[in-house]
């Protein structure tokens, strides 16, 4: 498969197995953290373009990832 400038990948994709991230139920978690922790958390959001509570979650799964499959 070659793309010609322009074309769109989406042609190709299957999108019946599309389905939305971060649906699953969801509960509130209330943490407190030391400044320095959330100011490395602050760094790492403003570098992914995010927000602090996603980075969070970005940095959670990640951990989770590599613990399961461990």
């Amino acid at each position: 498969m070659e793309l010609e400038y322009g074309q769109s990948i989406l042609d190709y994709a299957d999108m019946s197995a599309l389905r939305k991230p971060n649906k699953e139920e969801q509960r509130p978690l209330s943490v407190q953290l030391p400044e320095w922790l959330i100011d490395v958390l602050d760094r790492e959001a403003r570098r992914m373009g995010i927000s602090r509570r996603d980075a969070m979650k970005v940095w959670l799964a990640e951990r989770a990832d590599a613990e399961r499959f461990a």
